[in-house]
């Protein structure tokens, strides 16, 4: 993945001790959404309420409450709603470490290292209708559970867990040989020094004719490449960036919020505020507001 590096998510989720986590995810809440990126974990989505869409590799998935979905190691992957949406759902991030499978195992060489090699895929998403459904959730809900027990001895529970989670994907076939990677990584590689670019320079004034002369394409041709590959528009992208940058300026900083509009890109703070609120629903002062009043009734709970 290292023509990918630009979209690696440079996130500690795990430690040598702990080969998990898991946390409530909230959009727009926290985020505007997550962003196309990859890590070397993997990602388990159980949706718990709203819609959310899921870009994974080449498909985006339109998901709704009690949908599941499993991204491998490695893969690009965002999470995004529509204007005015929401969507809460519980994220579980693993490193492959934790199931103890060793390389040698034949259930490693025919089942697990497929997936972790992207030769297989999930077959996404699993909905309450789905075959085996009952028993995954159930499986996924233990594990969740476990995790947020948060002990040597929970870490045992989430493994078997994990272990069975994975028998049941293989017994209900949800596990498929992959037929999309070619075909990305070549659509991708014509983007890589757009998308460089991008996240290079999304402070700035990026215009779609300097986009387009980098994929070495025309205009009209860039735009539908780019939105078939990204699953939205540049212009849509750059704005992502931007405004996902300023919700975590506005959560872990005390800068004040004219200078965050700027330093994402935002010179004029009227327009700032407004294609934030459109996106996130609040105004960036309401969004820095209810996000502290949420940590703190967190650490009420802790």
């Amino acid at each position: 993945m290292k023509e990918y590096e630009h979209l690696f998510e440079h996130i500690q989720h795990t430690t040598a001790q702990k080969l998990y986590r898991c946390m409530p995810s909230r959009i727009p809440e926290y985020y505007l959404n997550m962003g196309l990126h990859w890590h070397n974990e993997f990602e388990i989505n159980f949706i718990r309420d709203g819609v959310a869409y899921c870009r994974i590799g080449m498909q985006t998935y339109e998901l709704h409450k009690g949908d599941i979905i499993i991204k491998v190691p490695g893969i690009l992957h965002d999470t995004h709603i529509q204007d005015g949406g929401f969507v809460y759902y519980d994220t579980l991030i693993f490193r492959a470490e934790l199931l103890g499978i060793g390389e040698y195992e034949r259930s490693y060489i025919e089942i697990f290292g497929r997936l972790i090699n992207q030769k297989d895929a999930v077959k996404n998403p699993i909905r309450p209708t789905d075959i085996g459904y009952d028993r995954i959730s159930s499986i996924l809900n233990e594990a969740v559970e476990a995790a947020g027990q948060n002990s040597p001895l929970s870490d045992l529970l989430l493994k078997s867990r994990l272990t069975e989670l994975l028998y049941e994907l293989v017994r209900n076939e949800y596990i498929v040989k992959n037929e999309f990677s070619a075909k990305l990584d070549a659509d991708m590689e014509i983007l890589q020094p757009v998308l460089k670019y991008i996240a290079d320079n999304y402070t700035a004034d990026i215009k779609i004719a300097e986009l387009a002369r980098l994929a070495a394409r025309s205009e009209t041709a860039f735009m539908a490449l780019f939105k078939k590959v990204m699953g939205v528009t540049a212009i849509e992208y750059i704005t992502h960036l931007r405004i996902n940058a300023s919700c975590e300026m506005l959560r872990y900083t005390d800068q004040k919020i004219i200078d965050i509009a700027q330093n994402c890109g935002y010179y004029n703070l009227s327009n700032y505020n407004r294609i934030f609120r459109k996106k996130i629903g609040v105004t960036p002062k309401e969004f820095r507001n209810r996000f502290n009043s949420v940590k703190e009734s967190d650490d009420i709970v802790e």
